[in-house]
């Protein structure tokens, strides 16, 4: 800086920029899996900073900051339902790679990280080349026998030097606004649910639901409150829908794929795709890029 000049250059950041698309990524899918094992009801504000302090360019950061991330909450007097592990892995020359580097991702058919709680997964994250749905499930099964090691490790780290967990009660009051809301709309939003007209008029309509509920209930209770309840309400009708009878949100079968069509030639070195639902026209280039 040319203090001595009384000028102080304009070509520096003078504040931290916004971080890289590594590091958002990273931090979506550390949140992913470790979010719902937060008790239902826990409105505190709950941060964890995951910070590389050394990394040797060769193992890929990510997957040890899930397990990090877990492994400090699981200690803490945080309530949660974990711990969580996590474990990538790749698929080359006909063989698995568990944790591989970042040159075996690089040519790897397929790569596909998995993280979730003893017995059950919560997250799959994959990318690949087209292979056969045995080798994904054996990928996801290898997968998940390495988290219960994890999850092993974790546990003796608890006994050792966890924390007592802080005590925890959910508030009784959301359960009373979700009694009154399903006594109030719950045969309405379930017809509202089974319109078989386009998008936008079905979300209208339950939309309209929705401001009849808040502004009935506003007045006995916040209005934030209600809210969730009504999408609590929406969230286990879909569900419910779903495992029941089958049908998924929009109308379609669990085997039902939309209508899909495509188009080449309109823009230079592009193709051109459109799907029946999409609320977009997306471009791919040939390349391997992908513009919207």
């Amino acid at each position: 800086m040319c203090i001595r000049d009384r000028k102080v250059p304009g070509s520096f950041f003078r504040r931290e920029g916004r971080p890289s698309s590594d590091a958002i990524l990273s931090a979506r899918l550390i949140d992913r899996p470790l979010r719902p094992q937060f008790p239902k009801g826990l409105h505190n504000s709950i941060q964890i900073v995951a910070m590389v302090l050394s990394a040797d360019r060769e193992n890929p950061p990510d997957i040890l900051g899930i397990i990090g991330a877990s492994a400090a909450v699981s200690i803490s007097e945080i309530p949660f339902n974990g711990p969580v592990g996590a474990t990538r892995v790749a698929y080359k020359d006909d063989h698995y790679i568990v944790n591989p580097t970042f040159a075996e991702i690089e040519g790897s058919q397929l790569n596909v990280a998995v993280a979730g709680v003893r017995g059950a997964i919560g997250m799959v994250e994959a990318g690949s080349e087209e292979v056969s749905e045995t080798i994904v499930l054996e990928a996801i099964r290898r997968a998940q026998d390495v988290n219960d090691q994890i999850i092993d490790m974790i546990d003796e780290m608890v006994r050792e030097i966890g924390k007592t967990k802080a005590e925890f009660k959910p508030s009784l009051e959301g359960d009373e606004i979700g009694t009154r809301i399903e006594d109030m709309i719950k045969g309405r939003l379930a017809q509202a649910m089974e319109l078989d007209s386009d998008k936008s008029e079905k979300s209208a309509v339950i939309k309209a639901l929705q401001d009849e509920v808040i502004e009935n209930l506003s007045g006995d209770y916040d209005s934030k409150l209600v809210s969730d309840g009504f999408h609590s309400l929406e969230k286990r009708l879909i569900r419910q829908r779903i495992l029941g009878d089958g049908i998924r949100p929009d109308g379609r079968g669990l085997t039902d794929i939309r209508k899909v069509s495509s188009e080449v030639g309109l823009l230079p070195s592009c193709l051109l795709y459109t799907s029946d639902a999409a609320d977009d026209t997306p471009c791919v280039d040939l390349g391997g890029r992908r513009i919207i």
